[in-house]
């Protein structure tokens, strides 16, 4: 039997789980209420364009009724997290050796100037190049951090109702449009950088869901910010009041990714995260290019939001990455976002990067790798690679 709750309770619950430390905003949306147009109308505004993704029209009618992935759901509480509450990773990814200094995988957090050559010794084989990565990835997996603020949140939510209930945790693990349900559940509004805009932490935020068989009557629950006021009317005309007479994302983006009609357009083949992450195959010349010296996401167009406070990004030694064993590496990046483009994927945007150094020294290194590797994948990018040379 589900248990129900009215609005005055959850209006003081979400008060004392907004105030919780690592947590800067939490909604709840009735799934009963997103059916019909509600929510299809919202996903199909935050996400569908004619240059969306294949997936994300196919799965339409899925994602925009979270009660058709789960039948028995009646709520969904979602959960803004700011990037600095993730903890930094201990072992050998921040290890210093005897010296003191930084041993392999080699990080320089830096404010975000990380220098695509740096150090350039005498002898080319000590030569140090280096690949940017965004700053979430030289920390704990949001993943993984996200579900025990998402178990600590059920087990809050049990203490107050007194009684058991069901519920499952989705952080990126399950259709869910989650940004269309925050902006639904008064959390913030989407920006032209098409990521949430959350009152006081700007793009600075992650999302997850606990998605639960509470039945909930929202009743115009006002969700705090962290100054305790209501999110609410964010929108205004077709613009978010947000992002009214700013642009800083678009025109900080690198790659060209973003523009400013309507909303704000987003072409995700030009976005460096969704290449450097996402993309599987091998790249073109072109596509190659937009990846600058990065190896691991991007996040400029988030950095130069308004009330944006990220950690800064971090650089990895590319000759460490590719001449020490795959085991390594994957030892290495275990406990992180990493993890998720894993070992072949990283190589694979280092061989690019040294490309695009194109300097003597980062050719030869892709020659030596290239005569080493079994992966049919980086054989064809270093021959891409090489072949550009001049």
């Amino acid at each position: 039997m589900s248990t129900q709750v009215n609005s005055d309770f959850l209006n003081a619950f979400i008060n004392a789980e907004a105030s919780t430390g690592g947590v800067a905003a939490v909604g709840v949306v009735s799934i009963c209420e997103l059916r019909g147009s509600t929510l299809s109308a919202r996903f199909a505004a935050d996400y569908l364009s004619p240059a969306s993704p294949r997936y994300l029209r196919e799965t339409f009618s899925l994602r925009s009724d979270p009660g058709k992935l789960f039948p028995w759901a009646r709520s969904i509480f979602i959960l803004a997290i700011p990037f600095t509450a993730l903890p930094s990773v201990s072992g050998s990814i921040e290890a210093k050796d005897s010296s003191g200094a930084p041993s392999f995988p080699l990080l320089f957090p830096d404010g975000g100037k990380v220098c695509r050559k740096s150090q350039r010794e005498n002898n080319s084989r000590n030569t140090r190049f280096v690949g940017r990565i965004a700053a979430y990835a030289a920390r704990i997996d949001y993943h993984v951090f996200a579900k025990s603020i998402l178990a600590e949140l059920a087990e809050d939510l049990k203490s107050a109702l007194g009684r058991d209930f069901r519920a499952v945790p989705a952080v990126d693990t399950q259709p869910l449009p989650e940004r269309s349900l925050a902006v639904l559940a008064g959390l913030g509004t989407i920006g032209r950088n098409q990521a949430l805009l959350v009152p006081g932490y700007g793009s600075g935020c992650f999302l997850c869901e606990l998605v639960t068989d509470v039945i909930v009557e929202t009743g115009g629950a006002q969700i705090p910010n962290d100054d305790g006021e209501a999110v609410r009317g964010m929108e205004k005309g077709g613009e978010t009041d947000w992002c009214q007479g700013c642009g800083a994302c678009v025109s900080n983006c690198p790659t060209g990714a973003l523009s400013c009609d309507s909303r704000g357009g987003f072409a995700m083949e030009r976005c460096r995260s969704h290449l450097t992450i996402e993309r599987r195959e091998p790249l073109s010349d072109s596509e190659s290019e937009l990846l600058g010296d990065w190896i691991f996401g991007c996040g400029e167009c988030l950095n130069v939001c308004r009330d944006t406070r990220l950690p800064p990004p971090a650089g990895i030694d590319l000759r460490w990455l590719l001449e020490v064993s795959a085991g390594e590496v994957s030892r290495s990046i275990k406990g992180t976002a990493m993890e998720y483009a894993g070992v072949t994927q990283l190589r694979r945007n280092a061989l690019i990067v040294l490309g695009n150094d194109s300097s003597k020294d980062a050719l030869e290194l892709v020659a030596r790798f290239s005569r080493r590797t079994s992966s049919e994948l980086l054989r064809e990018t270093a021959a891409r690679v090489l072949y550009r040379r001049p």
